[in-house]
C-alpha cells in the first residue's frame, strides 16, 4: 500500500500546479523521492517545505533567499519577513493609488474638455520664461536642449509650452508655474491679466501654422472682437494623445473690446 503522495496529489493539496513543483525542484528548493518506476513521491516533510515556500513567495521573498532559509544559511525571522513584505506592499499600494489618481485626473480633464471651440477665458498675469526662437522647434536636439535649460521633464504632462508672437518676434518658453530655480539671462515675457479670446483646437504639426492663426483672427473679427497684445499659442501637454496623430493646443489673444452688434 502506497504511503506517499504523487506530484499531482501534493500539487492538489497545495493548490499548486505540477509545473510549479517541478520548477521548485529545478531550483533545488525541494528534492522529491524518486521511485523505481520513475515517479516522484512526497512526504510530510515535503508538504511542510512547500507550505513554507508558498508563504515566502507570497511575501515576495526572492527565491535565492528562500533557498538560504530552507538550507539554514540565513536566519529565519518571521516578524522581520512580514514587516518587510508589508512595507514593500505599502509602497506598491501608494504607487498604484498615485497612478489611479493620475488616470482619474486625465479622464476628468478629457470628459469635461471641449475641443475645436471658441470661448472667452479670464487669466491673471502670467510670466513666461522665454527664449527667442529662430523658427519651429522641429529639431529634437533643440527640444532636448530647451528642456534641459528649463530643468524640465519631457514626461511632465502638467507643463504648457508657450509660443508668443509679438510683432516680428517669436518667443517660446514655459510659465513660471512649471520652471524650477533661477534662469539667469532668460527673457521674462509678461502676459497681462484680463479676458482672452481663445480657440481650443486639434492640430497637426504637418499643417501650416499660419492657417490656424488666420482662421483664429478671422473668427475673432467675425464675432466683433477687437484684440490687442501678443498672439499666444499654448501646447498643453496634459491634452496629449486625445487623438493618436493629432495634438490639442490653445490660440488666444487679449480682448480689447467687443462690438455689441455682432455675435
Amino acid at each position: 500500500m502506497r504511503t506517499l503522495l504523487t506530484r499531482g496529489e501534493i500539487a492538489e493539496m497545495m493548490e499548486m500546479t505540477k509545473s510549479q513543483i517541478r520548477f521548485y525542484e529545478k531550483k533545488e528548493l525541494i528534492k522529491s523521492i524518486e521511485g523505481d518506476n520513475g515517479y516522484h513521491f512526497y512526504s510530510f516533510d515535503h508538504l511542510d517545505q512547500l507550505e513554507l515556500i508558498k508563504m515566502l513567495t507570497d511575501l515576495k521573498i526572492p527565491l535565492k533567499e528562500v533557498k538560504d532559509i530552507l538550507e539554514e544559511r540565513s536566519a529565519y525571522d518571521y516578524e522581520g519577513l512580514l514587516r518587510r513584505s508589508h512595507d514593500k506592499l505599502a509602497k506598491e499600494i501608494d504607487l498604484l493609488q498615485r497612478k489611479k489618481n493620475w488616470i482619474e485626473h486625465r479622464l476628468k480633464t478629457y470628459v469635461e474638455d471641449q475641443v475645436n471651440v471658441y470661448r472667452e477665458e479670464t487669466h491673471d498675469q502670467r510670466i513666461i520664461y522665454a527664449l527667442e526662437a529662430s523658427g519651429d522647434m522641429d529639431n529634437i536636439k533643440e527640444v532636448y536642449d530647451t528642456l534641459k535649460s528649463f530643468n524640465l521633464r519631457h514626461l511632465n504632462y502638467e507643463c504648457e509650452l508657450y509660443n508668443i508672437f509679438e510683432g516680428n518676434k517669436e518667443y517660446f518658453g514655459f510659465s513660471n508655474d512649471h520652471v524650477e530655480g533661477d534662469l539667469p539671462g532668460v527673457k521674462a515675457v509678461y502676459l497681462k491679466e484680463g479676458t482672452y479670446f481663445s480657440y481650443v483646437m486639434s492640430f497637426s504639426f504637418e499643417e501650416p501654422f499660419e492657417v490656424y492663426k488666420n482662421q483664429f483672427l478671422q473668427a475673432a473679427e467675425s464675432r466683433g472682437y477687437d484684440l490687442e497684445g501678443p498672439l499666444v499659442f499654448i501646447d498643453d501637454f496634459k491634452r496629449k494623445f486625445y487623438e493618436k496623430d493629432r495634438f490639442v493646443g490653445t490660440l488666444q489673444r487679449k480682448i480689447k473690446s467687443k462690438s455689441p452688434c455682432k455675435e
